[in-house]
């Protein structure tokens, strides 16, 4: 037997949804995000849906959202990995030249210093091709 209308209900959740949303801290909610994956929101957030949810026994609200990142894969001419970066982190595999460049003692930061390293080796690459 219905007791309502079931627009009614969805309309008042999404209007829930949208009161939560407005009022999100994002400078905290990017803090996390960065801590726990390593990677930088862009500016582009777009909210897709929400749901009401159970979590550890008590009412929860999930708020699903689609967020831009930045990510730089680096091939060698021969099509081989050699690391993917995204925001500040590098991830070095089969490429002991740029694993040694993150991982050094730089007092800059390993991002920075990894940066200036390769900005170098690519000056020298093409001063050897003749460019």
């Amino acid at each position: 037997m219905k007791l309502t209308d079931s627009q009614v209900i969805a309309n008042r959740e999404q209007d829930l949804f949208d009161s939560i949303i407005a009022d999100l801290d994002w400078a905290a909610i990017e803090e996390i995000f960065k801590r726990q994956h390593n990677l930088e929101i862009q500016e582009e957030v777009e909210y897709k849906k929400g749901d009401i949810v159970s979590h550890d026994s008590a009412v929860a609200y999930r708020l699903d959202f689609e967020v831009k990142v930045n990510l730089s894969v680096l091939i060698d001419r021969q099509g081989n990995f050699l690391s993917v970066q995204s925001g500040t982190v590098a991830s070095a595999e089969g490429s002991p030249e740029r694993t040694q460049g993150t991982q050094g003692d730089s007092p800059k930061g390993d991002a920075e210093a990894a940066a200036e390293k390769e900005g170098s080796a690519y000056e020298d690459i093409l001063k050897g091709m003749g460019s």
